[in-house]
């Protein structure tokens, strides 16, 4: 989206003056300054976004409040990947959202069957978090799937594919947005009420809520199953006693990390999805799309793609390699990260592709760049499938920090400078700083034999983790198990005693 300054400014003028409680507008406005390079007006907005939010809490409308909290997330939260943004945030709402989500509470049974386990999302679609979801379940070995009952509940939202994929592993997938009265009209809360006590109804023991922080403390707080775990695949927003049991990704070797105050089990998820080959016809109509002899790409949504960092490398990059072009992705246009490339000198050659095939592109890419200092997952393990050389970067998040950051203890910490000898070793290509990202970029580009053994390592790296797909979803149901058996045998040694 093309966003103009002066037309922003006065919209953000006339809508606090005159419309202070308009939260969408608001929001439009606020995630329109901030691609605009001017926080301060978008902190404003934000604010009283805030306090027309916390006003609806207040005055009971749940469903006003609902809608406002989504509207707020998408705008203010999500377009800033850090962990702290994201929990001062929440933390502004987090506490009197879960208050009022108590106000439709119904109280579920003190035990469970920890075998049956609810997925819940907010929409059914095939993207990062889903892709992990999937892999998870189709890698349970069968004699432990016998035991098991799953079914994944989604609020919104959802498509064909996502619903083969399901039924493809035998998994059933509930659909609030058709079972409740009403359909695709139904408020919000309604379909929150038919959950609880669908899940009550069918005899779901447990609850994962896959993600999304926002509508989690609301919800959770009704108390939807006897055990409710959180698992997050991006940041951690949420916490709180509404919730019984805290899943993170990380590396094979973490078994704990804290965010906050609160201790998370890790369960390293896959992100090796798929080694199927991508047609060569297909990479060569996609290739003719662009005129550039060599492909640079990032495959992200574009608020991780927005790092200055990352972006000043990519400049560079393309400023040092006048025959190279650069491919970004996203669900919109970011006028941010445009208005930097043609500040650059270098728009003409970056290409925005929007949500596409990344599975293809990853294949079509002659160098796949990671952003940083947040890393690109899913998509990132594509290019290393696809043998296509990536540039990863020395940070915990990237995808050589993700593996391999247990093997540098303090090294961030200290300042000390990590070698390019020492990072050489590993299978993933890793830069240790701006400046020898941009340098290994080059020399990639510049050096085809170089490339070639690039890539090739990635793909040895890549068949290597697909193969532990099966201990990933093991440790998986077997953290699942121990947060439902802690939880409710911790309430059934209380009821005893409570009635002793």
């Amino acid at each position: 989206m093309d966003f103009d300054l002066q037309a922003t400014l006065l919209a953000y003028e006339r809508t606090l003056r005159s419309d202070p409680h308009n939260v969408p507008a608001l929001c439009e406005i606020g995630k329109a300054l901030n691609q605009l390079k001017r926080p301060q007006e978008a902190r404003k907005c934000y604010k009283a976004a805030v306090e027309a939010f916390k006003r609806a809490i207040r005055t009971g409308d749940a469903e006003a409040a609902l809608s406002m909290e989504t509207s707020i997330y998408i705008a203010f939260v999500r377009t800033v990947e850090d962990e702290n943004h994201y929990y001062r945030c929440f933390s502004d709402w987090r506490d009197d959202m879960a208050k009022l989500g108590r106000r439709f509470r119904n109280e579920q049974p003190a035990a469970g069957n920890a075998n049956r386990i609810a997925f819940y999302l907010h929409t059914g679609f095939m993207l990062g978090h889903t892709e992990v979801m999937f892999k998870m379940l189709e890698n349970i070995p069968r004699e432990r799937r016998e035991n098991l009952v799953l079914r994944i509940y989604v609020l919104t939202k959802f498509d064909q594919m996502f619903l083969d994929r399901a039924q493809k592993i035998g998994v059933e997938v509930v659909l609030l947005a058709t079972c409740v009265p009403g359909g695709h009209s139904s408020r919000w809360v309604d379909r929150y009420c038919y959950l609880r006590d669908h899940l009550r109804h069918d005899g779901m023991g447990v609850c994962i809520w896959v993600s999304s922080p926002d509508l989690a403390a609301f919800a959770l707080s009704m108390r939807l199953a006897p055990v409710q775990i959180f698992w997050a695949l991006r940041f951690h927003a949420i916490a709180g006693p509404f919730i019984d049991g805290y899943i993170t990704y990380g590396a094979k070797h973490d078994l704990t990390q804290v965010f906050g105050k609160q201790e998370w089990r890790v369960c390293p998820v896959p992100l090796a999805i798929d080694a199927s080959p991508v047609a060569d016809v297909a990479q060569a109509e996609l290739r003719a799309y662009f005129p550039e002899k060599f492909l640079l790409g990032t495959l992200a949504r574009e608020d991780k793609i927005n790092s200055a960092p990352f972006l000043a490398c990519v400049a560079k990059i393309l400023q040092q390699n006048p025959a190279a072009g650069f491919i970004w992705t996203g669900q919109s246009r970011h006028a941010g990260i445009e208005r930097y490339f043609h500040e650059a000198g270098v728009g003409e050659r970056c290409h925005f592709a929007g949500w596409v095939d990344t599975r293809l592109y990853a294949s079509t890419l002659d160098l796949f760049l990671e952003t940083f200092p947040l890393g690109c997952g899913i998509t990132g393990y594509q290019a290393l499938g696809a043998a296509t050389p990536l540039l990863s970067y020395f940070a915990p998040n990237t995808v050589f920090g993700m593996q391999f950051w247990h093997e540098f203890p303090g090294t961030a910490a200290s300042g000390r400078a990590v070698s390019d000898d020492v990072l050489s070793k590993y299978p993933v290509l890793c830069a240790k700083d701006a400046e020898h990202y941009v340098a290994l970029a080059h020399r990639l580009i510049d050096d085809p034999a170089f490339r070639g053994a690039v890539g090739a390592a990635g793909k040895r790296f890549f068949d290597d983790e697909i193969g532990n797909a099966g201990y990933y979803s093991g440790r998986f149901l077997d953290t699942i198990a121990e947060i439902a058996r802690t939880t409710l045998g911790a309430r059934s040694n209380a009821t005893t005693s409570t009635s002793s």
